[in-house]
């Protein structure tokens, strides 16, 4: 009660708008939804709605801002931080309140993550407490915005339950993946799978340390950091194969793989990657030995094999097409950049134009920054074979922003020293000779 009389405003509310004020306490992120609150307290929208407005008459809530069409969000004010939770941390409720909150993000991560990227492996949840359907996303740009609005606060909820309950935070912070493929959030990312990773080893589950030692290896490499991602991805393939888990110990060598690659060691690379086609094959992940194939693709253009390249391509494109494969217009895209850029190689403009013009249109529905930023430098590429350096320096300028907004710094660099190149060129064209 002495709780309740150190914070003025809080004991002339109703039950229901106490609880929902506890509610909002409870929740370690910077803000609620007005969804999430009706959802966990068992109300409508708007009834939550009109509640957290009292709170913020009274003193204890605050709105805080929210994007187009997305739900209202309100939070503690700091300043009576400390009081809201000795109120909080007293009241019968607060597990409760807790375990609600934690199964309403998992809920809306693993639907965000479904609808986002439906082929991708996952384990099942079950959802205690709340419908299964509490979170309904309808639709691939409702489940963006939804896990962009929610970044934050799915990163303090997975941060807030590693310790108690590790399983719970190691399945949220799966959830999220796509965030990363698609947007980049290279801090975010970083964190999360260190955390990832420390769960799974309260967990002492060896599938699932090797899956986040795998993704953390691959944020690194990411991030330009190969020494370290690579041993971090040999400790995957290592903890995959005490679990006999043929699919890990393939993704793992994979990574293996294209870090060499990116380190200059394309012949070791060739020799790890190309046995991995037959192996996710034979498990009947045809889009995963597409993917491999695609980065088969690369190993070649990277030692100048022009021809194994395409070659490569043309049987991941078959892979992608044949029945039982689940759709990923993200990699089709992908395929078709890496074909555009060889083509440019070889002098075949057009198609090259037309391959990485569709790549852009799809990756640019997908909102895939790395896709986006990736056709538009090869573009760039394009206008300058063509003798086009204005519309280049366009392209490649473009490409530089979106690589940064992705959190792909050093592709970004990459793309700067095309731009400085470029500038030199046209600064300092050559002359010709009679």
């Amino acid at each position: 009660m002495m709780a309740d009389l150190a914070l003025p405003g809080y004991e002339g509310l109703d039950r229901e708008t106490a609880r929902c004020f506890r509610l909002l306490v409870c929740h370690p992120g910077p803000d609620l939804s007005v969804d999430a609150a009706a959802a966990i307290v068992g109300c409508t929208p708007r009834t939550a709605a009109r509640r957290c407005a009292q709170l913020v008459a009274a003193g204890l809530a605050a709105a805080a801002p929210a994007g187009d069409g997305m739900p209202a969000r309100y939070g503690v004010p700091a300043e009576i931080g400390q009081q809201a939770c000795a109120i909080a941390d007293t009241a019968a409720d607060r597990d409760e309140l807790r375990a609600r909150l934690a199964q309403w993000y998992l809920a809306g991560a693993h639907t965000a993550d479904t609808v986002l990227t439906p082929w991708r492996r996952r384990d099942r949840i079950r959802i205690t407490g709340l419908p299964a359907d509490v979170v309904r996303l309808p639709s691939y740009d409702a489940a963006l915005e939804w896990l962009e609005a929610e970044q934050d606060s799915l990163a303090a909820v997975v941060t807030g339950l590693a310790g108690r309950q590790p399983l719970l935070a190691w399945q949220i912070a799966d959830a999220m993946w796509p965030l990363y493929l698609l947007r980049g959030t290279p801090v975010l990312r970083r964190r999360l799978e260190q955390t990832a990773l420390d769960c799974a080893e309260q967990l002492a589950d060896p599938r699932r340390i090797a899956q986040a030692l795998l993704r953390y290896g691959e944020t690194l490499h990411a991030q330009g950091e190969q020494t370290q991602a690579l041993a971090l991805l040999r400790a995957s393939r290592d903890a995959a194969t005490r679990s006999h888990d043929m699919w890990g110990i393939a993704a793992a060598t994979e990574a293996m793989a294209m870090t060499a690659n990116s380190m200059g060691a394309h012949d070791e690379a060739y020799y790890l990657l190309t046995p991995q086609r037959l192996v996710f094959r034979s498990l009947h992940d045809l889009r995963r030995a597409a993917l491999t194939e695609l980065h088969l693709a690369a190993v070649h253009r990277a030692r100048g094999e022009l021809d194994q390249a395409l070659a490569a391509l043309t049987a991941a494109e078959t892979l992608l097409d044949a029945p039982g494969t689940p759709a990923d217009p993200y990699a089709r895209a992908l395929v078709q950049i890496a074909h555009g850029e060889i083509l440019i190689a070889r002098g075949d403009h057009d198609t090259a134009r037309e391959l990485l013009v569709g790549a852009l249109v799809t990756t640019t529905t997908l909102h895939a920054l790395s896709g986006q930023a990736q056709a538009l430098r090869h573009l760039g590429e394009l206008a300058l074979a063509q003798g086009d350096t204005a519309l280049a320096l366009t392209r490649l300028h473009a490409a530089v922003r979106l690589f940064t907004a992705h959190g792909s710094h050093h592709e970004a660099g990459a793309v700067n020293a095309l731009i400085a190149a470029a500038s030199r060129t046209r600064r300092h064209p050559t002359r010709r000779r009679d």
